[in-house]
């Protein structure tokens, strides 16, 4: 299995994606695939996202926002191909600055692999959505991702000890 998330514009970590700028005019399903198209090149004559893609969906009351989480499963030669089709996007270096795999193993030393990547900066809720979508997906089971996230909360502890100044 392999997960793709892009090095965003602001630093942060995240999936391809935004918000619905044409109003009623366009359903989320639509937005999702425009923005697939400027942020990652995505070819919708063969990867479209449908209603049915859907995996999570968060409700901010104060923000007034929803977002959805799709998820989209493709061989591994698609994938290549998706990640190749980045660099000829629209929006390739100034919205979109990278793509990685996420690392879905974990080192003999308990840290290195996916609890240090999860230790990196993420835009809103992908660190939930990467999450969710791990166990939900049957990727890892939800031990395996609940273990690297105690590991990566204990990474986050030790780095916060050592950077630590007393007055």
């Amino acid at each position: 299995f392999s997960l793709q998330m892009q090095s965003r514009f602001d630093g942060n970590m995240g999936f391809p994606g935004g918000l619905m700028d044409k109003g009623p005019q366009e359903t989320p399903v639509e937005a999702l695939n425009r923005e697939l198209v400027e942020e990652i090149n995505l070819d919708l004559s063969r990867f479209a996202c449908q209603q049915e893609d859907i995996l999570l969906t968060h409700v901010n009351h104060s923000k007034k926002l929803v977002t959805y989480f799709y998820a989209k499963e493709v061989n591994l030669v698609e994938f290549s191909e998706i990640e190749k089709a980045v660099l000829d996007s629209e929006e390739w270096g100034t919205e979109t600055f990278g793509v990685l795999r996420v690392p879905l193993f974990t080192m003999s030393d308990g840290y290195r692999g996916f609890p240090v990547f999860l230790a990196n900066k993420f835009a809103g809720n992908a660190r939930i959505q990467l999450l969710k979508a791990i166990t939900a997906k049957n990727i890892l089971s939800e031990d395996e991702v609940n273990t690297a996230y105690r590991k990566y909360l204990e990474l986050q502890q030790k780095t916060e000890d050592i950077y630590r100044f007393d007055d």
